[in-house]
């Protein structure tokens, strides 16, 4: 992975600024910002969970101080749409919204805002965050929300629901719903930014793993019909 010159260039920077002010809590790295993102309606965050620091199963300190540089996320989206065999968490999120050519992936990435909601970087494959993470991570959103300005996020893995409560106290409203078990529970709520801004949001299983793309893309259609209109088209 390589930060300095990242390959694909439909992204914007015009927040950076802004975002190193973000007031809520500490932002590692920069969020890729699609070129088209600002534009959109509705304007849609993704969430990933976490990023690690690892070649193959063990620690890489190369990779740590990659992932410490403020592009680095830009750097991974940029692999994952460039490779032929991407990381089955974005191979997954692919086949959700059915992007199966460089094209469509290119399309994909410049209509939304990604990055992962876990800023501290883990250094194994079976690290997990702590509390606190989660904790700091939902600050961080909180303020981060009113620079991006989602109208909708998409959470990539149900665990981030811990910790909610760093938003503030009556702050946030989630529940898990029952209806539907698809090699998981989904979760679907909203918080304020620091703003003030209620944000929605629904949490689905990783896509990474046990991911069905055909049962989910039908759960988020019935949800979030004009997010999925957007994304898939």
């Amino acid at each position: 992975m390589e930060t300095k010159e990242l390959m694909t260039t439909d992204f914007d920077r015009k927040l950076d600024v802004l975002m190193e002010g973000n007031r809520a809590g500490r932002l590692e790295r920069y969020p890729w910002v699609g070129a088209r993102y600002a534009g959109q309606a509705p304007k849609v965050l993704v969430l990933g969970d976490s990023h690690y620091a690892t070649d193959g199963n063990e620690f890489s300190q190369e990779a740590l101080e990659e992932l410490l540089e403020k592009d680095a996320t830009r750097a991974v989206v940029d692999c994952a749409i460039t490779s032929d065999a991407p990381w089955r968490m974005f191979a997954g999120l692919y086949s959700l919204f059915g992007k199966d050519s460089l094209e469509s992936r290119n399309d994909f990435w410049s209509k939304i805002a990604f990055y992962n909601f876990i800023q501290r970087v883990m250094r194994a494959r079976d690290e997990r965050p702590a509390y606190e993470d989660f904790m700091n991570a939902w600050k961080c959103l909180s303020g981060l929300s009113d620079v991006l300005l989602p109208d909708f996020c998409l959470f990539i893995g149900t665990r981030s629901e811990t910790g909610i409560e760093g938003v503030g106290e009556g702050n946030y409203a989630i529940r898990q719903d029952d209806s539907v078990y698809i090699n998981g529970f989904p979760r679907e709520g909203w918080f304020l930014s620091a703003g003030g801004r209620r944000v929605p949001f629904i949490a689905i299983h990783h896509t990474s793993m046990g991911f069905s793309p055909s049962h989910w893309q039908a759960y988020l259609e019935d949800k979030i019909p004009s997010v999925m209109r957007q994304l898939r088209k």
